[in-house]
């Protein structure tokens, strides 16, 4: 096996990346950092001076995660790369983290699945398991940790985590670019299921990862606020979806249904409200017209 890491940048925290870089640089072969525009540019390029088995591509802009992603998968895949894994800039993995989720791939695919994605179990900084769900008998299912011994087979898992083959981009090519942020791994694990491949979660590996910027518990929920940037794609991708046969239809319903309850949160509990009312605004308003691309808010 020769698996590389793809983590895309966007203003990082040093020290935040600094403890994922430790955790992962001895579990593969290299690290691509695409960097997407950020301000501390120059305090990047510092940080990764003394750093071995990386290289660093530096947009101008912000080019939207799947664009960036795709820029650091078509580099590994030129340099001989038999697995892909994403992250987000601040994840920090377990010890064996990657050796794990490969063990799962190689135990699934002698078992008979056609494995395409492999993903982990998530837990916050604080210590709080997330809840992962699987499309089942068209209903939404909660997979239980106890459930399964290794592997569990799942319709779809995010992309913060995922190794992927490289028999996936070979067949079914790369990420979408034109949702720039938002339901691009959903997208992704729907279309290698209709070419075959199956995604698996498996408990061995886990991930610490933070969903939101910050987070709320709310009627015995945990629930990620986000910046109104980020709310803007979460309503128009939204919306965007439910266009998009390749997801179930009870998936464009079910977020749906807690967009609007998302949109009531941020107003409520997100910062800059009256930002997030204009930015969520303008992305119902451009997801009912049908407009891609990067966000109409920023010229």
């Amino acid at each position: 096996m020769n698996i590389f890491a793809v983590i895309i940048l966007y203003n990082p925290d040093i020290n935040l990346l600094n403890r994922e870089f430790d955790s992962i640089v001895s579990q593969v072969e290299k690290i691509v950092y695409v960097d997407n525009g950020s301000i501390n540019i120059s305090e990047i390029n510092n940080w990764i001076i003394s750093k071995e088995k990386v290289c660093l591509i530096h947009n101008d802009t912000n080019q939207g995660i799947g664009a960036a992603q795709n820029t650091g998968i078509n580099i590994a895949l030129t340099e001989g790369a038999t697995h892909i894994i994403l992250f987000d800039q601040d994840s920090v993995v377990d010890s064996n983290f990657v050796d794990n989720l490969y063990k799962a791939e190689q135990i699934a695919i002698t078992e008979g699945l056609n494995v395409g994605l492999t993903g982990p179990v998530y837990r916050g900084y604080d210590g709080f398991e997330y809840p992962f769900y699987s499309i089942e008998n068209n209903k939404f299912v909660q997979k239980k940790l106890d459930s399964f011994e290794t592997y569990c087979k799942v319709s779809h898992i995010i992309a913060s985590g995922s190794l992927i083959k490289r028999e996936c981009f070979e067949k079914i090519g790369r990420l979408r670019e034109d949702w720039f942020i938002g339901y691009i791994d959903f997208e992704y694990c729907f279309r290698a299921a209709q070419n075959g491949f199956v995604s698996i979660v498996t408990k061995k590996a886990c991930m610490q990862h933070q969903m939101g910027d910050r987070q709320i518990f709310l009627c015995g929920r945990k629930i990620g606020l986000y910046s109104p940037f980020r709310r803007y794609f979460d309503c128009r991708n939204t919306l965007l979806i439910q266009r998009e046969t390749i997801f179930p239809k009870i998936l464009r319903s079910h977020y749906l249904k807690l967009l609007f309850g998302k949109f009531v949160i941020s107003l409520i509990y997100g910062p800059k409200r009256m930002q997030q009312l204009r930015y969520c605004l303008r992305g119902f308003y451009d997801g009912l017209r049908g407009r891609i691309g990067r966000c109409s808010l920023i010229k």
